[in-house]
């Protein structure tokens, strides 16, 4: 069993159950699945092929969860960038890593304007 089906079995078997917490902020495992099959579909309609690498530049929050299972729902690959870095060396890890799409939030949106 992947880490894909995990999430899908738990989310079938224990719905309501939490899954993440941060703060007073609460995820059950039925929101985290729907939710990354969200992002998963929207990769996918953006173009993303299976195997293509899919970086992630976002603090450590739910969205973050639920951005990682999306990537592997869509069958990419994952590249986890360090959000403590400056913005010349997301540029050499992005171009390193082959990544085709970066999901990020707002506040990295200065490394790159």
């Amino acid at each position: 069993m992947n880490i894909k089906q995990m999430l899908e079995k738990t989310a079938r078997e224990v719905p309501q159950k939490t899954a993440i917490i941060l703060g007073s902020q609460r995820v059950t495992y039925r929101e985290l699945d729907e939710a990354s099959n969200r992002v998963a579909n929207a990769l996918i309609s953006l173009g993303m092929k299976k195997g293509d690498h899919v970086a992630i530049l976002m603090s450590y929050t739910p969205e973050w969860l639920i951005n990682y299972f999306g990537v592997v729902k869509a069958g990419g690959k994952t590249v986890i960038l360090n959000a403590m870095l400056k913005a010349p060396e997301y540029d050499f890890l992005l171009r390193d890593s082959d990544s085709t799409i970066l999901l990020t939030e707002k506040g990295f949106l200065r490394c790159y304007l």
